[in-house]
């Protein structure tokens, strides 16, 4: 982590080599691969002591579901170059991204005249 942090504050000074480009997406794709094992672990945990104690609320239970709730959580977006975690600029943010992804265009409508291409039946001569 600490390595990556250093990347990122030289990349934001100067822009990186090739070489560092490389290492730092190494250093990443390690850190995933780490993340996925631990909740793998977590997972495998989970379910040893559902078998032992049956479907109790324990508290590994409930520390495994506030560490999931934490590590999926968005902290906060960046807005005009700059980090932003107020609540509402949050959401906003993101039901903006939303809606541009996701927003109907003209040109996707269905035409259902004789001039639609590849939607009205061939007539057959």
């Amino acid at each position: 982590m600490k390595e990556v942090e250093e990347l990122d504050v030289k990349d934001n000074l100067c822009d990186l080599l090739e070489g560092e480009k490389l290492r730092r997406m190494e250093l990443v794709s390690q850190q995933r691969l780490l993340e996925k094992k631990l909740e793998y672990l977590y997972r495998q945990k989970a379910r040893s002591n559902w078998f032992k104690f049956g479907d109790s609320n324990s508290k590994f239970y409930h520390s495994t579901i506030r560490w999931r709730r934490i590590r999926n959580g968005v902290k906060g977006v960046e807005l005009n170059n700059q980090w932003c975690e107020e609540p509402d600029a949050v959401r906003w943010e993101a039901k903006r991204v939303f809606e541009n992804r996701f927003k109907a265009t003209p040109d996707l409508g269905v035409r259902l005249d004789q001039w639609s291409l590849n939607l009205c039946p061939r007539r057959l001569v």
